[in-house]
């Protein structure tokens, strides 16, 4: 959920940062890094807090230390009941900083985080995370199952595991990948079926041509080369025009995520070799073909 927070006693407008619930055991469940102070050790952090390094930007932290904030009671977004209900702002006492990592789509930035021990009066943890080994899955949920019924009988066990609910931020693009995938090869299915036919009317247009250099003594590579350079050309010309095109929305594409990667020269260089030896098998069966055929006999034909 979001926040309000400022520093203690400073007269600057409160600024919006995320929160969430955790314990002693939350970094080490998570593998979250604290770069300074202290993590959670007892209840009596309740009235502690814990910030990532964007957040202690904002607030102007360096050290943890004797470094209060200011939380406003009716901080949040209206998605919860304050357990403050005197609506008297809550100040904790930030005791560590941890290194940033992602809580949200990696299409957004690291915001301000605030991770605030379990009994604090902002927020009431109904849930909890458990870190397991791949075997035997079934019996350990079943534990898990147990030990929730033991200390929550009112509640039904639920639980997802954290790369299904990652997956999630992700959905529309697996759908669109699929997509372009099967879009491409149905592309180049009806690519190769046009330069196919293009290389079949080709030798058959250059057939007496062929059979007098055939018998003039140009070998058979001489001839493929011949009937194939024409398409290499149109090749050539479609990656020169679908470059610009796919730089520009690939892209536009990579915007949408405030951590991505640069498009490099050689994955266009990769893409127009591949295309050109898609081209090249092709039509190199009617250019062998037409190649090996008998001059004497295309020549009497015509």
């Amino acid at each position: 959920m979001t926040i309000k927070i400022k520093n203690a006693g400073s007269t600057d407008e409160h600024k919006v940062a995320y929160m969430i619930g955790a314990d002693k055991d939350f970094a080490k469940t998570f593998e979250v890094k604290l770069l300074k102070g202290r993590n959670f050790d007892s209840p009596n952090d309740s009235a502690s807090i814990i910030v990532n390094e964007t957040a202690a930007k904002m607030l102007g932290v360096t050290e943890p230390s004797d470094q209060i904030v200011e939380i406003p009671a009716a901080s949040g977004g209206g998605s919860y009941e304050p357990l403050n209900s005197e609506n008297i702002p809550f100040r904790p006492r930030i005791i560590g900083i941890v290194k940033d990592f992602h809580f949200q789509s990696l299409r957004d930035k690291i915001e301000p985080l605030v991770l605030a021990y379990n009994n604090n009066p902002i927020q009431v943890i109904d849930y909890y995370s458990v870190r397991i080994e791949a075997k035997d899955v079934q019996g350990t949920l079943d534990k898990l199952k147990t030990v929730m019924v033991n200390n929550d009988k009112g509640d039904p066990f639920e639980y997802h595991f954290l790369d299904d609910q990652l997956a999630l931020f992700y959905v529309e693009d697996e759908r669109r990948q699929t997509l372009l995938i099967w879009v491409a090869l149905a592309t180049i299915f009806i690519a190769c079926l046009g330069l196919f036919g293009l290389a079949t009317y080709s030798a058959e247009q250059r057939i007496k041509e062929i059979g007098v250099r055939k018998v003039l003594g140009a070998t058979v590579v001489n001839l493929a080369s011949l009937l194939s350079k024409d398409f290499l050309k149109l090749v050539l010309i479609a990656n020169g025009i679908a470059f610009p095109v796919a730089w520009w929305a690939t892209n536009k594409w990579l915007q949408e995520y405030a951590y991505h990667i640069n498009i490099e020269w050689w994955v266009f260089g990769l893409a127009g070799a591949s295309a050109i030896i898609i081209a090249l098998l092709t039509v190199s069966y009617q250019a062998i073909r037409a190649a090996l055929s008998n001059p004497v006999k295309n020549l009497r034909t015509e």
